[in-house]
């Protein structure tokens, strides 16, 4: 009984090996009547060589002779490192490992038929062509995509925005949490003192290339409705007060000014979490938070509806 227990064990632990020997030879077979080997180290060659042509064709006439050797070097090298010899183990792994012998043994039978030897002799222009439609497809579709892409992740944007302000106590219709500055010029400038006004709250830096092409359409929208009773308060994140204040001289910026040379550290972009620039704030005439981020064509809009509100 002892000895039949031991030859059972053994004959159930040779088992498994036999089969994944069997799957490993047909599968190796499989990659040998499908031609794997030279139609993988083609194709890498050849896409290395479509990846560098561009550049050879939009390279000055004096440099191309020079990028076509290091192409041809680099193809040597892609050939040399993708030798069949090298991936083949690997190759055969993935193929033992994901099909039955029985799988493996009736592909072989269709590769080795005229028909599958057929497939292999065209597989590389089929390939080559697919991609070609691929790639002419996802060129008609890129800038919907790029789009696509832009719009939600501008949403997604927009969203956290809100969220982070929200927690912040920045919300539409509700009141704008008072807010205490110290303006360039040394005095003292608190949002609550502004009630009755439509208050624009302005956070920018003249490094902000958005926010100094945006502050003519602030200037102007002031210009337009300053005596009704809209104001600006300018909130810097400039490090450079130098700098600021040639800036706002050039521009001939009339309202307020705060800046403590923080930068993002400063002490009001903290307060309400402020890291992307530009971000305004309209603050309506009864101090409740009106809007946020408008600016261009909508700003002098936004405005205007406020001071017309009761």
């Amino acid at each position: 009984m002892r000895h039949a227990l031991i030859l059972l064990f053994a004959i159930l632990a040779v088992v498994p090996a036999a089969d994944d020997a069997a799957a490993r030879t047909k599968a190796e077979q499989l990659l040998e009547a499908m031609k794997t080997g030279e139609q993988l180290a083609a194709a890498m060659e050849a896409n290395f060589q479509e990846l560098l042509q561009p550049s050879i064709d939009q390279a000055p006439e004096d440099e191309r002779p020079a990028l076509a050797q290091a192409r041809a070097a680099g193809s040597t090298f892609v050939r040399e490192n993708m030798a069949w010899a090298t991936l083949k183990n690997d190759f055969v792994t993935l193929y033992a490992t994901t099909f039955t012998v029985e799988e493996l043994d009736a592909m072989l039978a269709f590769y080795r038929s005229p028909l599958g030897q057929r497939l292999v002799e065209r597989a590389p222009a089929i390939t080559s062509r697919t991609m070609a439609l691929t790639a002419k497809r996802m060129e008609d579709l890129m800038p919907d995509l790029q789009r696509i892409v832009a719009e939600t992740m501008g949403k997604a944007h927009t969203a956290n925005k809100a969220k982070k302000f929200e927690s912040a106590g920045l919300v539409v219709g509700k009141p704008f949490p008072a807010l205490e500055l110290t303006t360039t010029d040394g005095g003292k400038l608190t949002t609550t003192d502004l009630v009755g006004k439509v208050v624009l709250i302005d956070y920018w830096a003249t490094w902000c290339g958005p926010c100094v092409r945006e502050m003519p359409n602030v200037l102007k929208t002031y210009q337009q409705f300053h005596d009704q009773g809209f104001e600006v308060i300018g909130i810097s994140l400039d490090e450079d007060l130098a700098q600021l204040a040639t800036f706002v001289a050039e521009q001939q910026l009339p309202w307020k000014q705060a800046c403590d040379g923080k930068g993002w550290q400063s002490d009001a972009a903290k307060r309400f979490g402020i890291n992307s620039i530009p971000a305004t704030f309209l603050i309506a005439k009864d101090g409740t938070l009106a809007a946020v981020d408008v600016r261009g064509d909508d700003l002098a809009a936004a405005v205007e509806r406020a001071l017309q509100a009761k």
